[in-house]
């Protein structure tokens, strides 16, 4: 069984962590060429995917990709984390799923001020909302024997910085190809 099969069966509140399940979805040209589509933000066709490893057939060691279709600057594709137990980590600890590709690529300080953003927000939401976003959260993190990654920066650097963490990612589309400086390669 998959790592995104585990994922399917979680009976959490999609509503309150913003990450709706999908396992039928219409790719854009900006979904990479045999990406596993696992879940949708349902705004602007923003959508996570796993970019299979050969040979990871539980998907546990291949990285996890924001796909934002409507954004036109050079974060249409963004690696957000090594494989699905961190991204769900992270995410956890942000209790925002939106949060993680934000905090890619930038300085310590503006991280730990984003931190403290998310925070409050955290904390000035009603009762009812954070409680429903906690119990959904302990449900991810029992379910996918999710362990806390003690030092998000260090553990976001370090891995972004790491090519060996990312994926020849193929696309349909050259203009995708052509705004990622050659990292990405056209079909």
């Amino acid at each position: 069984m998959t790592i995104i099969e585990k994922f399917f069966m979680i009976d959490y509140d999609e509503s309150a962590l913003m990450l709706d399940r999908t396992k039928e979805f219409e790719s854009y040209d900006a979904t990479p060429i045999g990406a596993i589509v696992f879940a949708s933000m349902g705004v602007e066709g923003i959508h996570y995917c796993i970019q299979p490893r050969i040979g990871d057939t539980t998907l546990e060691n291949s990285p996890v990709y924001r796909i934002s279709p409507m954004d036109f600057s050079t974060r249409t594709v963004v690696w957000t984390a090594k494989n699905f137990r961190d991204f769900i980590s992270i995410s956890i600890h942000l209790k925002d799923f939106w949060a993680l590709p934000c905090l890619i690529g930038i300085e310590k300080d503006e991280f730990y001020g984003y931190l403290e953003q998310y925070k409050y927000e955290f904390g000035v939401k009603s009762e009812s909302e954070k409680a429903s976003i906690l119990v959904s959260v302990e449900q991810l993190k029992e379910s996918l024997s999710i362990i806390e990654i003690d030092d998000l920066y260090s553990y976001i650097q370090t891995s972004y910085a790491d090519e060996r963490n990312h994926h020849r990612l193929d696309f349909a589309a050259l203009d995708i190809v052509e705004e990622k400086l050659g990292i990405y390669h056209h079909k």
